[in-house]
């Protein structure tokens, strides 16, 4: 038996594929897309304007042993101070949902804003005021070792929330390519409802 040269199967399967309505695939696609993203700016706009405020406080980011040396560890800042500002609501299925904006001191003592949108699921309340939430938060961020070009960030969030004081933290794990971000970082805030 004969084995047909790989041209032959090339040709094969550009034929083949010609005969598929790609066209109409992509504008399906680009419609869809288009329309989600849409509705993702209308979902934050709501969000924004009719959410009740919050102040934002920064302090601790915690550099684990697995990603930095004693001597990196004793050299970066752990003070992550600083400060913002943001909204929250609770949406019509009962999950909180903020966006933020937010500067503070990143691991070499420069500034580093932060602004996005985040969703949280929470407990009920136990002992009539705590609760626990869980969610994730996608944001824009840009740092001083990375020339202050944006980058984006999608991060798990973890809130124990008593009253009107919510201790917020979240985790960026190792990135073992990176050049000038190792990761491998907890970071720690506070959120306090107006």
């Amino acid at each position: 038996m004969r084995r047909l040269p790989f041209r032959a199967w090339l040709w094969a399967l550009v034929y083949m594929i010609s005969g598929l309505p790609i066209a109409s695939y992509a504008e399906d696609a680009k419609s869809w897309v288009a329309a989600q993203l849409t509705a993702a700016k209308e979902h934050i706009m709501h969000t924004a304007r009719e959410g009740a405020s919050d102040l934002y406080i920064s302090g601790y980011v915690w550099h684990a042993p697995d990603g930095y040396t004693r001597e990196d560890r004793q050299r970066l800042n752990a003070r992550a101070y600083g400060g913002g500002f943001g909204k929250r609501r609770v949406n019509e299925h009962g999950h909180e949902e903020s966006v933020y904006a937010l500067v503070f001191l990143d691991s070499h003592d420069t500034p580093q804003p932060i602004a996005g949108y985040a969703r949280q699921w929470f407990t009920p309340l136990i002992a009539s005021s705590v609760s626990f939430g869980a969610g994730y938060t996608v944001a824009l961020s840009a740092r001083s070792d990375a020339y202050y070009i944006p980058f984006p960030l999608v991060l798990p969030v973890a809130t124990v929330r008593l009253n009107r004081f919510s201790l917020m933290t979240t985790g960026l794990p190792r990135i073992r390519w990176a050049v000038n971000i190792k990761g491998s970082v907890l970071f720690v805030w506070g959120r306090y409802a107006l």
